[in-house]
């Protein structure tokens, strides 16, 4: 009915009792708290007594109330006719065992936990990191693009300069033109008279188009150090995308490692995890 009857002194020393503090009490006494009053205990002795051999790992407490753990087996003594006439309780205490798994399936769950948040924290780096290589080569794409249109513009502005060259060429001899033109004029007198008005308007509008070619021409140079200014600066952006990409490109490969790492991890984890269970 699970008095106790005796104990040896390895079953004693598990428990931290005297023979005489559990001689004569109910096995209950070994009981966690809240397994006392159980249905599975209810039936516990009455199963022993009907000859039925129970074993297992077993929870018990010891004298201060600390939990042990036993494993063993409740083997029934028949008497002649069959009768269960006692239960004889042969268990070994593995109290350190069970702590050791118990601490090593925590681990195992810590280690699982930080190896999912890290494997999310890496998933998302590699994702901004793809998307920032991504960007850093749209970003070289652009820079190229704009190099030609700027080295467009640069040609444009040239072949500007040429023409304002000849205009300005033109404006020079037709300056010429007409400094000979009155210079005929004054010879010729006064029959020359509107001839040579008519020369010193051509000239005032050679020397106008002269001054125009001159501003022109100032700022093309202008315009085209601009130009030169602005491929300078378009091959240094070029450099540092091109730089941030292969740097980016790094980071993808060294999470990528870091990724293939947490799966090993992971994968230890789940092996320590199903050791313990």
């Amino acid at each position: 009915d699970g008095t106790i009857i005796g104990a040896n002194q390895l079953f004693l020393t598990s428990v931290g009792y005297r023979l005489e503090d559990i001689k004569g009490q109910h096995h209950r006494m070994f009981m966690p708290v809240d397994e006392r009053q159980s249905a599975e205990y209810a039936k516990f002795w009455p199963r022993l007594a009907s000859g039925e051999c129970i074993q297992g790992e077993f929870q018990r407490l010891n004298s201060t109330g600390e939990e042990i753990w036993l494993r063993g087996a409740y083997s029934p003594v028949f008497d002649g006719e069959g009768t269960v006439i006692k239960v004889i309780k042969t268990v070994a205490n593995i109290t350190e065992e069970v702590i050791a798994k118990r601490h090593a399936a925590e681990v195992g769950n810590s280690i699982a936990r930080n190896v999912t948040e890290m494997s999310q924290a890496i998933n998302e780096i590699s994702s901004r990191v793809t998307r920032t290589a991504q960007l850093a080569k749209n970003a070289e794409g652009s820079a190229g693009s704009a190099r030609q249109v700027v080295a467009q513009l640069n040609q444009n502005s040239t072949a500007i300069g040429e023409v304002v060259s000849l205009i300005q060429d033109l404006a020079e001899q037709t300056n010429l033109l007409a400094l000979n033109a009155t210079i005929e004029a004054a010879r010729a007198g006064e029959s020359g008279r509107g001839f040579a008005v008519v020369a010193s308007e051509v000239k005032e509008l050679a020397n106008e188009t002269a001054k125009a070619t001159n501003n022109i021409r100032e700022s093309i140079l202008l315009i085209q150090q601009n130009i030169t200014d602005v491929v300078g600066s378009i091959e240094h952006i070029t450099v540092d995308v091109t730089e941030v990409s292969t740097n980016t490109t790094g980071v993808a490969s060294s999470v990528e490692e870091q990724s293939v790492l947490m799966g090993r991890l992971s994968s230890t984890a789940e092996e320590l995890l199903s050791i313990t269970t």
